[in-house]
């Protein structure tokens, strides 16, 4: 029998969140079914892994004077390879997601992807494909949102909720997962004694992710400097940020603090670390970090915005966006833990991962999707609305 045929069509083949999970997704479900990916944009850094996995993305370069060219080459991709889904990634791809299935009769799917905390943070031209994906949401058969707070914000902002979907990330427990011998490296590496507590922020230099209050904080309790260590990691933690080296040298945490700048080997990095660090102050959804993390057995401590509070359960730590006398008093208190007390917690933040968020259950969830809107039954099961679900 013939693979049924899925057409993804997504922004840009970037190493980010949506474009991971797409990934893992693609390379999780080849033996069901028979995928391609078109990319909107002439990024590449995905291309090759995509590629030698037999997902070579068909690139039309949306941007400027191209913009004609590239939707006449979706189009007439869509046309040539006939698909029986098109599954859209993030907002520009759905808008063209929905261009491409007109006139056809194969189910259409939008995978939103983003928070909406508020549309005034967004560009002007994302403003208004934001609402123009508004005015069109009833067209889609299923909207998928990989967070319940998303899909809340996007109703409230006009979204139709009748065909809403929240599939939350899945995360590869044996890629990422507790290893001893990475943390021994790592930490020797920066030469740290056995009793020092290391704590992880992996993420890019925004003011999203609130680095600053993370820096505050740990320079606030001399306690914490004294016992732990801080490694930032992510597109902008490295030496050529002056102001950012500043920043710490004036909070006297020369010493204290490591940069490891953009990693792609982010499941070496995570085993060591004895705490996860997100404060981060709006904006996230269901940040891939904090599943990997747990993944690989570590706590993680996070600001209560988006999902973060809902993935991190009772397994780790939970403030108030933008409260550094929180998020000091919660490093205190991890910094405080028994290495007993702190395994017990990692331990349990990994079994949270396997029980609810493991990447082949994530996976058995879109070809669950996929085949109910094939059997053109209804679209959604009650109990899929993401105020009726509890993910764990």
């Amino acid at each position: 029998m013939d693979k049924k045929k899925i057409t993804h069509i997504i922004t840009s083949t970037t190493a980010s969140g949506a474009q991971m999970m797409l990934y893992k997704l693609l390379t999780s479900s080849s033996e069901l079914f028979d995928q391609d990916v078109v990319s909107l944009s002439q990024d590449d850094s995905l291309k090759v892994p995509l590629a030698q996995d037999g997902f070579e993305p068909v690139i039309a370069n949306m941007r400027g004077l191209h913009i004609p060219g590239a939707i006449a080459k979706l189009l007439l991709h869509v046309r040539s390879r006939q698909p029986d889904l098109i599954l859209g990634w993030m907002y520009h791809s759905c808008l063209m997601a929905s261009l491409a299935a007109v006139g056809r009769k194969s189910p259409l799917v939008w995978n939103i992807r983003h928070s909406l905390h508020d549309i005034a943070y967004e560009k002007t031209n994302t403003k208004l494909v934001i609402g123009a994906l508004a005015r069109l949401s009833k067209r889609p058969d299923a909207i998928i949102y990989n967070a319940k707070s998303s899909a809340r914000q996007h109703e409230e902002y006009g979204f139709c909720g009748d065909t809403t979907v929240v599939i939350p990330n899945g995360f590869d427990c044996d890629k990422f997962s507790p290893d001893p011998e990475k943390r021994d490296k790592l930490r020797a590496s920066l030469q740290l004694d056995k009793g020092t507590k290391l704590i992880g922020m992996v993420a890019r230099v925004h003011p999203q992710k609130n680095h600053e209050g993370l820096l505050n904080a740990f320079a606030k309790e001399p306690h914490v400097r004294r016992r732990s260590h801080l490694l930032l990691t992510g597109h902008g933690f490295d030496q050529s940020n002056s102001s950012l080296l500043e920043r710490i040298d004036r909070l006297g945490l020369k010493d204290h603090v490591t940069l490891f700048g953009a990693r792609s080997d982010i499941e070496d990095i995570l085993p060591a670390l004895d705490i996860l660090a997100l404060p981060s102050l709006f904006g996230e959804a269901f940040p891939n970090v904090v599943g990997e993390a747990m993944a690989c057995g570590v706590s993680c401590l996070v600001s209560d915005v988006g999902d973060c509070a809902w993935i991190v359960g009772d397994t780790g730590f939970v403030i108030k966006p933008g409260d550094e006398d929180a998020l000091s008093a919660a490093l205190a208190e991890a910094i405080g833990l028994t290495p007993d007390q702190t395994m017990n917690r990692g331990n349990a933040a990994r079994e949270r991962i396997l029980r609810s968020f493991e990447l082949r259950q994530i996976t058995n969830r879109y070809g669950d999707l996929y085949r109910t809107l094939w059997d053109r039954s209804p679209v959604l099961d009650t109990n899929t609305k993401p105020q009726q679900t509890d993910f764990g």
